[in-house]
């Protein structure tokens, strides 16, 4: 049986309760929508939850809150959901699905949620809801079209993704993965891939989401150069190519100074800046690029110390760009030479280790604007000489790096680490010492600057050299890559 807690911005137990806040309707035209709760397979998230919670927010900023206690499997007929005048109809569905806190009696924990995409209430007779565990990482129902190892992924407006190129093994000379793969949410909820453009071939693009609504090319696509065809260099070119998520269609904005594959993009006030990466005829890049994605025009932005590629870079409280470690030229190894960018190259403190193919971004909410790095691996001239557990942090005040105690559950290189609403970094996947794919996930907490490991947090024969978006809905989508399932993708729900 479920309750209506009419425009309430939460859960009133045991109380039937009509709250009205500001903005509050005068009047409205009940109906019942039926709500299908459409599972991650393998996940029943609605076990053992004591109260699921059902909010109703219409696009005037009206909210209605449905509770329902001892809820389970299945579907809901919910009764009397008010249609607003004046707001179109147009709403978005939340739920909750919660547990009683141990520690306090009288408070309840979120353990499961899912959310809809907008839809027009008093039209729609039913929905169904992709609901998920809290803290977990799940299977994506669809697959991708193809293998795409160390394919670019990107969110759209819509909160689906696209899965742009890749390549087809990690052979060296391994073809480009062709075409794109769509994310999107299907009739039953289930997350699934459809392919898009099977003939545009792409391996090592960068792909920049333009945000700006007032910018020529907003909620475009820029994917600026790659290798066309494998992982030979002779494929590596200069274009700028828009996509366009509406009509699914690519066309030729411009070309870039120098041909450019595998660079790092850091968003900038200036623009994108394009670092390091790979050029024509097997050289390092040493030239920074930046994109102004207001236009789609690239320009030079002054030349580096050290040519790399696998590296990391970050951008900086000041607007300038930390760049570091990577690989040098083919065969002399890894380093840990840094250098900050603006407008150029200027030295700074070296990495306490030499690492590539480790992840490196701003230490969420510190008030010194610190810099974490994690992980990676080490190369001695052609030979793998270790995959790194290892964190350090690096101080723009006083440029200098300092190793944590702390360290990785697992060693690992090739992965992705991403920053999460709550502050803490989701870190997954990649390599390990065996050159084998890593399973599990876990997160670090910056404020115990430590690492919590997740339970629910496994992708099945591991992943590594894979693709991560944050989807506009929330969850971390984790896609392409090398694994024993190459073709499945994952989600993480915070």
């Amino acid at each position: 049986m479920w309750v209506r807690i009419s425009c309430s911005l939460g859960l009133l137990l045991g109380l039937v309760l009509t709250l009205c806040l500001a903005g509050c309707p005068a009047r409205y035209e009940p109906y019942d929508l039926t709500v299908y709760l459409t599972f991650p397979p393998d996940q029943n998230p609605t076990e053992d939850l004591a109260i699921l919670e059902m909010i109703v927010e219409y696009s005037d900023g009206t909210r209605y809150t449905f509770a329902q206690e001892s809820a389970g499997a299945g579907s809901w007929i919910i009764e009397d959901v008010p249609a607003v005048p004046g707001s179109g109809g147009v709403a978005e569905l939340r739920f909750r699905g919660l547990v009683p806190d141990a520690a306090d009696e009288g408070n309840y924990l979120e353990r499961a949620n899912g959310t809809s995409g907008p839809l027009v209430l008093g039209y729609t007779g039913d929905i169904h809801v992709y609901f998920s565990r809290r803290q977990s990482v799940a299977r994506i129902q669809g697959e991708l079209s193809r293998r795409r190892l160390g394919a670019t992924v990107v969110s759209l407006p819509d909160g689906g993704a696209m899965v742009i190129g890749g390549r087809t093994s990690s052979a060296v000379g391994a073809d480009a993965a062709s075409g794109m793969d769509r994310l999107e949410r299907g009739e039953d909820g289930h997350y699934e891939f459809r392919e898009v453009l099977p003939s545009f071939h792409r391996i090592g693009a960068v792909v920049v989401r333009v945000d700006e609504p007032d910018a020529e090319f907003a909620d475009q696509l820029l994917i600026l150069g790659g290798r066309e065809g494998s992982t030979e260099d002779v494929d590596i070119v200069s274009s700028v190519v828009g996509f366009d998520p509406d009509g699914e269609t690519t066309w030729s904005i411009g070309e870039m100074p120098i041909r450019l594959a595998d660079a790092v993009a850091t968003s900038t006030d200036d623009g994108v800046l394009l670092s390091g990466g790979t050029r024509e005829s097997a050289a390092l890049n040493n030239i920074y690029l930046l994109l102004d994605p207001w236009t789609g025009e690239v320009v030079e932005a002054g030349m580096a110390e050290l040519a790399r590629r696998h590296h990391g870079a970050v951008a900086l409280d000041d607007g300038s760009v930390l760049v570091c470690g990577g690989a040098r030229d083919a065969g002399t190894g890894s380093t840990g030479d840094c250098e900050i960018w603006d407008q150029g190259g200027e030295a700074a403190a070296d990495m306490a280790t030499s690492r590539e193919s480790f992840a490196l971004l701003r230490l969420p909410g510190d008030a010194q604007n610190r810099v974490v790095a994690f992980g990676g691996c080490r190369w001695v001239e052609e030979d793998l000489a270790e995959v790194l557990d290892t964190v350090e942090i690096y101080d723009p005040d006083g440029d200098s790096w300092s190793l944590l105690p702390a360290r990785m559950n697992h060693p690992r290189c090739d992965f992705e680490a991403v920053q999460l609403p709550d502050d803490r970094i989701l870190v997954c996947g990649g390599f390990d010492e065996d050159e084998l794919p890593v399973e599990d996930c876990e997160l670090f907490d910056p404020v115990m600057a430590g690492f919590v490991p997740l339970p629910d947090g496994t992708m099945t024969g591991g992943l590594s050299g894979y693709g991560t978006a944050v989807l506009d809905g929330g969850m971390v989508l984790l896609a392409g890559g090398d694994g024993a399932e190459p073709t499945h993708a994952y989600l993480f729900n915070p």
